[in-house]
């Protein structure tokens, strides 16, 4: 029990079947699915890429349910880092393959000893960091860094060291798109103030890959 209350961390953590509503858990799903189809997406284009090992980092990992979601990918090699001994222990214990390997580390000590990936990910993680979205540049990615985080949140989450995040903290990340994802766990490319989203997903692409907008129909189910 302490263990699960340490991951838990006021809610900022989830553990499928332990903790959270069902709507939580689909939208924690969605996130993960939508990248595994942009890179499923970007293997179908270029088919030879799985010939190399093709290498994602996970930022933020927590307890690890949806860096398995993207293990089952052929010729993927994950890395997934959480600053949560807790955490990286559950996620070694429940959500373990041949192809992840967990690490406890926190994002700036990761990124002084992090090799080249050719994915990026990151859901609802750095936003928990001081300059966490600029901190993420520091990262080699070769393809597309795909960042989610909270949209348009308020101050009032104590573990929140980023607030109000808007398409306008992306200015640094190169050849942008901007994706949106409602309470629903459903991911659009557009969004209203009538009906903000949730979640805003910013991904920043090697000008050779084609651009996601362009690839999948909008809006995607959850």
């Amino acid at each position: 029990m302490y263990i699960l209350e340490e991951i838990y961390n006021d809610g900022e953590r989830l553990i499928p079947g332990e903790t959270h509503d069902v709507l939580e858990v689909i939208r924690h799903k969605s996130s993960y699915k939508f990248f595994k189809k942009i890179i499923e997406a970007d293997i179908l284009n270029s088919p030879l890429i799985i010939n190399q090992k093709i290498k994602i980092l996970d930022i933020g990992c927590g307890t690890g349910h949806g860096t398995f979601m993207l293990s089952d990918m052929l010729g993927v090699e994950i890395t997934a880092i959480d600053i949560s001994k807790e955490s990286i222990i559950y996620a070694e214990q429940n959500y373990g393959a041949s192809n992840i390997k967990y690490i406890k580390s926190d994002l700036v000590s990761f990124i002084k000893k992090a090799e080249e990936y050719d994915y990026i990910v990151s859901r609802h993680a750095l936003e928990h960091i001081e300059d966490g979205l600029n901190l993420a540049l520091n990262l080699k990615c070769k393809k597309r860094l795909i960042v989610n985080v909270p949209f348009n949140e308020p101050e009032g989450n104590i573990y929140n060291l980023v607030n109000w995040i808007t398409e306008k903290d992306f200015t640094s990340y190169t050849n942008r798109e901007f994706f949106y994802e409602g309470l629903d766990g459903v991911t659009n490319d557009t969004h209203s103030e009538e009906n903000p989203p949730n979640s805003i997903i910013c991904v920043s692409s090697n000008s050779d890959l084609k651009p996601i907008k362009q690839l999948f129909n909008y809006p995607i189910s959850a």
